[in-house]
């Protein structure tokens, strides 16, 4: 026969909802009979029913997470650092993919409210800005929400109980554009995406990062080598970096919004009979698993993606919680900056310098908080006559 709450109470000499205030972490509880209790729900193997604490206390111990597209790798290591969070803490995590379609994304939350969450993340929400307040109007203050790269407005910010959790993703475009500028690349290309809501906020933030690096060293923007596609596949980046390399001249460098456009440059290189890193470097981002097993293995922008959603999630607790304030802080929560830099990682795809190729650590590592790489000298190949030491040459 299985252990009740009742059991508990008799053994510990209280009530039993003495023993349900100290289950549900409630303040009122004195010191030595919280002692007590927990005291005899040890020594009598007790588990609560999550369904019935979460009826009486008319919340869960649930969280929800909503990403845009669960089949990109991006979010894999996000998610695994929010669930990591969330069950140290004793929630569990409910998953929704929206499958890049906000009425869809919509229909999760609605049916996570439903389920009674005690909190959401929603990263990379592809809502428009009047579904998002109309959503935020359902939650009614009762569902603290935490998005991550999805700034919100003074308005929403002034409401208790939501936050924004971004990373500096004009930082991205900057670091991606310089690197193929200090490679000797002039004739750079950028493959955006285009959205609603936080994703078109992310791909304009990336964009703008590389019109800024261009115009700081005296380049100006070509039009013809910018375009968006839908949203951010390996076969979106082969039909657009294929109409790029059709152009002439061609382009000499290639920044992609993400890993899977990269890669699907690279495909199309391969097509067209395009040497890279040679005839056009090119450098993507998320620093996904796949680009260091690509052929050439991939330049790429690392984001922390495990870490993101490590702070997500505990900035979601402390928001249910009732704090105000960002943990170890007295500042109150706003859109803030995920402290974790994006950071390039060099690999053969955009360099003919002597490079590293990844170890199985690395590959392992990848998307989140990878190790140093390993030094194979087979990658760095015979020298160019038509290249300089210091990077590639380019005829005027």
């Amino acid at each position: 026969m299985s252990v009740t709450i009742r059991d508990v109470a008799k053994a510990a000499g209280v009530s039993v909802k003495t023993v349900s205030r100290v289950i549900n972490d409630e303040p009122w509880v004195h010191g030595n009979t919280r002692a007590r209790v927990q005291r005899a729900i040890g020594d009598l193997n007790f588990h609560p029913n999550a369904l019935a604490r979460g009826l009486n206390t008319n919340r869960m111990r649930t969280l929800g997470l909503i990403v845009p597209d669960i089949a990109n790798p991006f979010f894999a290591k996000g998610i695994d650092g929010c669930a990591t969070v969330a069950e140290r803490q004793g929630y569990t995590l409910f998953l929704g993919s929206a499958s890049n379609d906000p009425e869809r994304e919509a229909s999760h939350i609605r049916a996570l409210l439903a389920q009674r969450v005690a909190g959401l993340i929603l990263w990379v929400s592809n809502l428009t800005e009047v579904a998002l307040h109309e959503i935020m109007h359902v939650m009614k203050h009762t569902c603290p929400a935490v998005f991550i790269d999805h700034p919100l407005d003074p308005v929403a910010l002034d409401r208790r109980g939501y936050a924004s959790l971004v990373v500096a993703q004009e930082r991205v475009g900057v670091l991606a554009t310089e690197h193929l500028l200090a490679e000797g690349r002039v004739r750079i290309a950028h493959i955006g995406v285009s959205g609603t809501g936080a994703g078109q906020w992310v791909g304009d933030q990336r964009r703008e990062g590389y019109l800024q690096a261009l115009r700081a060293h005296h380049v100006e923007p070509d039009e013809r080598l910018m375009c968006r596609v839908g949203h951010g596949t390996i076969q979106d980046g082969a039909s657009a970096a294929s109409a790029l390399l059709a152009q002439h001249p061609s382009p000499d460098g290639l920044f992609a919004f993400n890993d899977l456009i990269a890669v699907g440059a690279l495909l199309a290189c391969q097509k067209a009979n395009v040497r890279v890193p040679e005839d056009v470097a090119i450098v993507g981002v998320d620093d996904t698993e796949m680009t260091a097993v690509t052929y050439p293995p991939l330049t790429t922008i690392r984001l922390h993606q495990r870490r993101t959603g490590e702070q997500a999630v505990t900035l979601l607790l402390e928001l249910i919680g009732g704090g105000a304030a960002v943990p170890g802080t007295t500042a109150p929560l706003s859109n803030l900056t995920q402290p974790e830099l994006p950071e390039l990682v060099v690999r053969r795809s955009s360099t003919l310098r002597p490079v590293s190729t990844p170890s199985l650590a690395d590959i392992t590592n990848a998307g989140g908080d990878g190790a140093a790489l390993t030094p194979d000298p087979w990658l760095t190949g015979p020298p160019d006559p038509n290249r300089g030491s210091d990077g590639p040459a380019h005829s005027p």
